[in-house]
């Protein structure tokens, strides 16, 4: 149950991370000013920032999760007969398995990347503000 929780939270804090702390930046933004460039160099300015924050504890709660999943058992650790092992497994790279979070914030990017394109070729019409 704590480890569907951390699972949860991982997941939704990706989609927040590329898509609502942009989104939210540009609304706070556009409530703030109501000059056109600023609101863009204003989230421009505070998105990283949040994202840094916010990334850092993604990162945080990922090693909880790592912490409480058990290891499969194929990992290096994992104890074996030496007579079952083949000699170019050595040479092999070993590659490491992607995390939950790997998954997520790649998934989430393709949402947001999604997202923006349908936005912007559907929806955004205007090619700026309206002249007076």
């Amino acid at each position: 149950m704590y480890r569907t929780a951390l699972a949860c939270v991982i997941v939704v804090g990706s989609l927040i991370f590329w898509v609502g702390i942009p989104l939210f930046w540009i609304w706070l933004a556009g409530r703030l000013t109501e000059e056109y460039p600023s609101i863009y160099l204003f989230a421009a300015a505070a998105c990283p920032l949040t994202m840094i924050g916010w990334g850092w504890l993604l990162y945080r709660v990922n090693v909880i999760y790592l912490e409480r999943t058990p290891p499969p058992a194929d990992a290096p650790g994992a104890q074996r007969s030496a007579w079952l092992g083949s000699l170019s497994d050595n040479r092999k790279p070993k590659r490491r398995q992607p995390t939950l979070l790997d998954v997520s914030m790649i998934v989430s990017v393709i949402i947001a990347l999604t997202a923006m394109a349908v936005w912007f070729f559907v929806f955004a019409h205007n090619s700026g503000p309206l002249p007076e």
